[in-house]
């Protein structure tokens, strides 16, 4: 029987640690968050070497479309953590990338997968869980102005497009071409977009 509340946070951060970041995917960015917060508040050496091993190899990969979702405040934890030069290079050239590379809407709305061409009109709502925090983090620690910017404008984009007028709960995804809200109301990406203005709010 789990003992206390960093009992608990060690067993979950146990099975996290079973799951493989070779390639990002959504919900990554949440789990590499609650990993690396178990090193931080309960010193779980384990579950830090564990993200940083999986970044020390994507640092070595060239970029694809996947990195959109790329967890980008761990991205910041590693170098805080080690001091190495290279993840904040990366940091960066991830955000670089995001912002000038990847495809946009008329009203701003980044395309992150042109090359499905089921997706290549849609954005999603988890994208406010990871993003802005990743962008403001990234200004603090480079003094950037243009970073804080784009925190604001992904949130900004995003909301303009996945809620209804006349209520703040928000859709799983728009298709900007079609212009449909597909999955109004589906509750966990509602709990990923708060939880990520929450973090925003936090720095």
């Amino acid at each position: 029987m789990l003992s206390s509340p960093a009992d608990l946070l060690s067993a979950l951060a146990a099975r996290t640690r079973a799951y493989d970041f070779t390639v990002w995917f959504w919900g990554d960015a949440i789990a590499v968050d609650g990993l690396l917060e178990a090193a931080d508040l309960i010193g779980d050496e384990e579950s830090a070497d564990h993200c940083l091993r999986f970044y020390r190899t994507w640092l070595q990969a060239p970029k694809g479309w996947v990195d959109h979702l790329t967890p980008g405040r761990g991205l910041l934890w590693c170098y805080d953590r080690t001091g190495e030069q290279a993840f904040l290079e990366r940091a960066v050239s991830l955000a670089t990338w995001l912002t000038d590379t990847v495809p946009h809407t008329d009203s701003g709305q980044p395309l992150y997968r042109p090359d499905l061409p089921p997706y290549r009109h849609v954005v999603w709502v988890d994208t406010i869980y990871h993003e802005p925090s990743f962008f403001a983090r990234l200004g603090q620690l480079t003094g950037d102005e243009r970073w804080f910017d784009a925190a604001v404008e992904i949130c900004r984009t995003h909301l303009d497009v996945l809620r209804r007028d006349d209520s703040p709960i928000l859709g799983h995804s728009y298709d900007t071409g079609a212009r449909l809200l597909r999955g109004y109301g589906w509750g966990r990406g509602n709990g990923w977009a708060v939880f990520g203005l929450a973090d925003l709010l936090g720095l």
